[in-house]
């Protein structure tokens, strides 16, 4: 299965690091936090301050400072000689992905996980996790996450997104199987496109099998959604996996974050991510299984497309009949009309099979609107 990604191999060279000022650090690190910032100075206080928080004190903090232009350079080595657990990476510009490479270079914890610069993690994560990861000896501890903001389909403010009832446990081919399925998607009666979530951040992984398997991001420059590749990679080699009630995770739907910026051409990468998707889990999932997970992925990355075609319209002033075109151009794709056409769409959530059924029929205009009065927060 895919490590590190071809195209990245050999670049680890850094600018330059920067240590807290009290010498050796003897304390074990139980859990290394990575946090990769570019131009964070808004969010980066309240991101650290919720890391320093932490119940579990036995942690590292590895701020990497992607070429930031503002004052992010400056904060990150203000924490780290203020406090000897965390520790800076300053590096040029090259992407979130290769920022959280270069962490995963310098990680010493025994196990991991990431924390975006703009988002913050509640006081027990650590601690909650590092203790289901030691209980059960497993590879990779998830939980569920916090939304902040709105977004299209879900109402202003989701709590506990992706949250486990009880805990339980992935073990064996039929967990990894279980697990894979819920990364990339999720049954159509279920309120969530994917059941377990997208984001590597809200997770707990085993330092030691990452590195082994040399598993690393790819670049989002090169691979929409690369989170979902990582994590992918990752449960290909997990021997057990574990999830915990709880939701530790806060994750700020953020207007400048990448999420969000408008990419021209973003369906084709989409259509781009889910080949690479198919190619890693059709060695683990049925075939049947493959096209349920697949076919709501695309879907629902098709509606998240058409949104950003809409918003980027309204931002410029364009109106309906000037983004039609490139909303007809998405919903006339082939492998998107396969999929509509199959899909029990009439048994998702509502307003997704709304959009959904405008999209099966290519009702351009009810998209429009739907996007557009969900947009004015009507």
């Amino acid at each position: 299965m895919a490590g590190t990604p071809p195209e990245e191999k050999g670049e680890k060279t850094r600018k330059g690091e920067s240590k807290g000022g009290r010498g050796e650090r003897k304390m074990e690190k139980k859990v290394s936090l990575i946090v990769p910032v570019y131009n964070g100075e808004n969010y980066l206080k309240d991101c650290v301050d919720s890391i320093l928080g932490q119940t579990l004190r036995e942690i590292e903090i590895l701020l990497v400072d992607d070429g930031s232009k503002d004052r992010t350079p400056q904060l990150c080595d203000a924490y780290a000689a203020a406090d000897e657990r965390v520790r800076v990476i300053h590096q040029e510009n090259r992407g979130l992905g290769m920022a959280r490479n270069a962490g995963l270079d310098a990680a010493e914890g025994i196990y991991v996980t990431f924390v975006d610069s703009d988002d913050y993690i509640s006081g027990e994560m650590c601690e909650k996790m590092y203790q289901a990861a030691e209980q059960y000896q497993a590879d990779m501890v998830l939980a569920g996450l916090c939304q902040e903001g709105g977004s299209l389909f879900s109402g202003e403010t989701v709590d506990e997104v992706c949250c486990f009832p009880r805990e339980e446990i992935f073990d064996g081919e039929q967990g990894r199987q279980r697990l894979m399925f819920g990364i990339i998607g999720a049954e159509p009666w279920e309120d969530q496109d994917s059941r377990y979530n997208f984001s590597a951040c809200k997770n707990l992984y085993r330092t030691g099998l990452i590195q082994t398997f040399g598993l690393r991001f790819f670049s989002e420059r090169k691979v929409i959604s690369e989170d979902v590749i990582f994590l992918l990679d990752v449960v290909s080699h997990v021997q057990k996996a574990v999830g915990i009630p709880g939701a530790f995770y806060h994750y700020r739907r953020n207007t400048s974050s990448i999420t969000r910026t408008y990419r021209e051409g973003l369906f084709e990468q989409f259509l781009q991510l889910e080949r690479m998707i198919e190619e890693r889990v059709k060695e683990y999932l049925p075939e049947q299984d493959v096209v349920r997970c697949t076919d709501r992925l695309l879907q629902a990355r098709a509606r998240v497309a058409l949104a950003s075609e809409v918003q980027y319209g309204l931002a410029k002033g364009a109106g309906f009949f000037q983004t039609r075109g490139q909303m007809r151009r998405i919903t006339g794709n082939e492998r998107l009309r396969r999929t509509l056409r199959r899909y029990p769409y009439w048994k998702l959530p509502k307003k997704q099979a709304l959009f959904a059924f405008a999209m099966r029929y290519r009702l351009s205009l009810l998209q429009y609107l739907l996007i557009y009065l969900r947009e004015r927060g009507r």
